[in-house]
C-alpha cells in the first residue's frame, strides 16, 4: 500500500477558522493608471532596449507589490476584543472598550452588522492599547458576538487589505427595547400586602405628602386643599403597608416590528410602575438562542442574524431596577407564557394589542 509524503517536521495542519475570512486585496483606482503606464513603458523599452525605462517599468510593478504585501502582512496576527456594557437599549448609544492584540500599523476596524454600508461606525487602532468604540445598539436581543472588518492600507496607499472577522463578546450583551409611552387606560389601582402574598386588601395607609396628578390616580387620593393652592390637580401619597402590584406579561406570537413594539410598551409599562414606587413582576419566554449566521467576505454585505425559535419555558420575576428589565425583555422570546393566579393588575402585552385581566 503506498502512503502519500510524509508531513515536513514541525508543519501544521492548517484548519480554517470560523471566526476569521481569508485576507482580500483590493487596488485603488489610481493602481490602474500606474500599472498601465508601467506595462506602456516596458513595450516601448523592450524594442529600443533602453534599460533605464525598463528598470523604471519594473520598480513601479515592485512598488506596487510592496504595497500589497505591507496591506497583508498588517492583518496576519491582528486580533481585536471588545468589552460591551453590562446592556443597552436599542437605538441608543452605547460605549464599548476595543484593544488591539498584535497591531503594527495602523488599521481601520469597521463594524459590519447589523448596519448598511453608508453607515457603518468605524474606529482606527493606532496602537495596542484600549480605545472606547462608540455605537447605536442594535435591535433587541442577546448579543454574543460582533462583526467587523479589519482594512489595513498599503504604506503608499495604492492597496488595502481586509478581513472580516468575529469577536466572541466575553459577556453577553443584552439590548433591551426602548421604551414606548403609551396610555394604557388605568384601572381601579389594586394593592397586595408586603411579602410574597398577593392577597389584595385594603387598609390604612400613612399620609406623606403630595405630589402632581398622573393618569391612572384615584379620585379619592385626590388633595384638594393642596389642588386649590397650586392651581393644578395634586393628589396625597401615603406610606403604609399595602404597596401597588403591577404584572406585566409579554407575549410574543410572531416575530416582526409589530412585536418589537409590544415589548417597546412592556418596556415603559415596567420601568412607569418603578418610577411610582409599585411593586412590579415582569413575565415572558425564553428560548434557545438563534446560531450566528455564516461570516461572509469582506466589503460584502453580511447577512442578517436569524430570528429567534420558539420560547421553551417561562420566566417571571419580580423587578427592582429597570436594567434588570432590559436584560430579561432582550431575551424574551416567541412563545406564550404560562400566567400563575395574581391578585394585583395582570397587562398582557402582545402584537395583536394589550388587555388587562
Amino acid at each position: 500500500m503506498r502512503r502519500g509524503p510524509a508531513p515536513a517536521p514541525g508543519a501544521e495542519a492548517r484548519t480554517a477558522d470560523p471566526d476569521r475570512t481569508p485576507r482580500r486585496l483590493r487596488a485603488r483606482p489610481v493602481v490602474g493608471g500606474v500599472l498601465a503606464l508601467a506595462a506602456f513603458a516596458g513595450l516601448v523599452a523592450l524594442p529600443f532596449r533602453n534599460g533605464a525605462l525598463a528598470m523604471l517599468a519594473l520598480a513601479v510593478v515592485g512598488v506596487v507589490v510592496f504595497d500589497a504585501v505591507s496591506a497583508r502582512r498588517a492583518l496576519a496576527e491582528l486580533r481585536p476584543t471588545v468589552t460591551n456594557p453590562v446592556d443597552g437599549v436599542a437605538g441608543e448609544p452605547s460605549v464599548h472598550v476595543v484593544q488591539a492584540h498584535g497591531l503594527t500599523t495602523p488599521v481601520e476596524l469597521v463594524q459590519a452588522l447589523p448596519y448598511p454600508s453608508f453607515a457603518r461606525p468605524s474606529i482606527a487602532l493606532r496602537t495596542n492599547d484600549p480605545g472606547t468604540f462608540v455605537v447605536e445598539a442594535p435591535h433587541r436581543g442577546v448579543v454574543t458576538d460582533m462583526v467587523f472588518d479589519l482594512v489595513a492600507s498599503g504604506p503608499l496607499g495604492l492597496t488595502e487589505a481586509a478581513c472580516r472577522v468575529r469577536v466572541r463578546l466575553p459577556t453577553p450583551w443584552p439590548v433591551g427595547p426602548r421604551p414606548l409611552p403609551h396610555d394604557p387606560v388605568w384601572p381601579k389601582l389594586r394593592t397586595v400586602p408586603p411579602g410574597e402574598a398577593t392577597t389584595v386588601t385594603q387598609g390604612d395607609d400613612l399620609f406623606r405628602g403630595v405630589r402632581p396628578y398622573t393618569r391612572g390616580d384615584p379620585r379619592r387620593s385626590v388633595h384638594w386643599p393642596a389642588t386649590a393652592h397650586r392651581g393644578t390637580l395634586m393628589v396625597k401619597e401615603r406610606d403604609g403597608i399595602e404597596q401597588v402590584a403591577l404584572r406585566v406579561v409579554l407575549e410574543l406570537t410572531h416575530a416582526g416590528s409589530d412585536a418589537e413594539m409590544a415589548a417597546s410598551r412592556a418596556a415603559w409599562l415596567v420601568e412607569h410602575g418603578l418610577a411610582r414606587g409599585w411593586r412590579v413582576h415582569l413575565v415572558t419566554v425564553e428560548g434557545p438562542r438563534a446560531a450566528p449566521p455564516p461570516l461572509l467576505g469582506p466589503w460584502a454585505p453580511q447577512p442578517p442574524p436569524r430570528p429567534p425559535g420558539p420560547a421553551t419555558h417561562t420566566v417571571a420575576r419580580g423587578i427592582e431596577r429597570a436594567d434588570r428589565a432590559r436584560q430579561q425583555l432582550a431575551a424574551a422570546g416567541i412563545g406564550t407564557p404560562t400566567i400563575e393566579k395574581w391578585t394585583g393588575m395582570t397587562r398582557v402585552v402582545s402584537p395583536w394589542g394589550d388587555r388587562w385581566l
